[in-house]
């Protein structure tokens, strides 16, 4: 790569970590969710400026939700995707109470979301759960009411996240996709 080629890149992402921080700024974004910040969420347009600021001053930094399914109770597939829909919808509540900045930046970097095979029944989802838990990492456990296809009471699925994608990758990476 010759210097030039390394100049350009240089200046872009300083100007991009300078827009953001001004960006954050002008908007009173600290990462911490204050009730002041609540109209953020609600408001279409001041929520898509904070998202471009957290783009901007964050351009390397990319978050994901992962949902695992055990694959040991037969669950056709739209059980599977209702199943992860209650997952992602659980933990996307969590987040926004008690993880707002994870929440956030996994909105700025497009809403990524994984669906992994658990092949280990419950005991497998516990020990991701426990391993994401202590790492400090948003989870939620779906227990399936057992109107349909499952035994009432059974953990379906786990929804991990959203988190920073190496970290997911480390509780995570044996997993196979769906």
């Amino acid at each position: 790569m010759d210097w030039s080629a390394v100049v350009s890149t240089t200046v872009i992402f300083g100007a991009g970590l300078i827009a953001g921080a001004f960006l954050r700024k002008r908007l009173g974004l600290n990462g911490s969710p204050v009730p002041g910040q609540l109209a953020n969420i609600v408001n279409p347009a001041a929520r898509k400026l904070k998202l471009a600021a957290i783009r901007a001053s964050n351009p390397l930094r990319t978050h994901k939700m992962a949902m695992v399914v055990r694959t040991d109770l037969g669950m056709g597939k739209g059980k599977i995707a209702a199943q992860c829909a209650h997952a992602a919808v659980m933990c996307y509540q969590k987040a926004l109470m008690t993880h707002q900045e994870d929440l956030d930046m996994w909105e700025a970097t497009g809403c990524t979301k994984i669906c992994l095979k658990c092949e280990d029944g419950e005991e497998g989802l516990e020990a991701l759960k426990k391993l994401a838990q202590g790492r400090g990492i948003v989870v939620g456990l779906v227990h399936d009411a057992g109107h349909t296809q499952v035994a009432a009471g059974s953990a379906t699925v786990l929804g991990i996240g959203p988190a920073p994608s190496e970290v997911l990758a480390e509780i995570t990476g044996r997993l196979r996709l769906m």
